[in-house]
């Protein structure tokens, strides 16, 4: 009974020390913070209570930066050319929506596309 007990609690200390899993997501959902001015972003991974996320836009130029042509929009209904806009950010999971868009995913290139920028 006593080799039972002690196992349980080396479980128990062993659950506290687990640090937030990452997990990889393919999702497109609204960014809510203001300077996003609810432009969807794609949500790379999600660790904790943070989700690393990358711009999605129409425009070629953005504040005087260039942003980066994706091969395919994420937007199955749209067909103008869709751009990440870099940087990649940290933010809170409740500055996105709780919902991602319904249809919306990323291409294995536009996937790679994003990979690529997250390494710089």
């Amino acid at each position: 009974m006593k080799n039972k007990t002690n196992i349980e609690k080396v479980k128990e200390i062993n659950k506290k020390r687990r640090k937030p899993v990452k997990r990889k997501t393919n999702e497109i959902r609204i960014n809510l913070l203001k300077e996003a001015n609810l432009h969807p972003a794609y949500l790379i991974s999600i660790k904790g209570d943070k989700g690393t996320i990358i711009g999605l836009t129409h425009a070629e130029i953005t504040q005087g930066n260039k942003n980066i042509a994706l091969k395919d929009n994420p937007n199955p209904k749209d067909k103008k050319k869709a751009y990440l806009k870099p940087p990649i950010k940290d933010v809170p999971m409740a500055k996105l929506s709780q919902k991602p868009y319904k249809g919306w995913k990323m291409s294995r290139e536009n996937k790679k596309i994003a990979k690529k920028l997250k390494k710089e």
